[in-house]
């Protein structure tokens, strides 16, 4: 399984990771909550790593667009 990581320097995001083998986004945002969205296309994925604002990237390209999961 191939999975892809970063830590966001983000006031909305902590964390995110990627598996491109389920299509699955998964966020940590900075009130502890995680959300897993899918399928998500690596493009996205890659999108969402270079933004400069993490925050207005997944509002714009990722909530309310992909099936949304919280974690527990």
């Amino acid at each position: 399984m191939a999975r892809d990581y970063f830590t966001a320097e983000s006031n909305f995001i902590e964390s995110a990771g990627y598996d491109d083998q389920t299509s699955i986004l998964g966020i940590k945002f900075k009130d502890g909550d995680v959300w897993n969205y899918s399928p998500v296309p690596v493009g996205v994925w890659e999108g969402f790593k270079g933004a400069g604002s993490k925050g207005v990237f997944f509002h714009t390209y990722i909530k309310g667009r992909y099936s949304e999961k919280q974690v527990e």
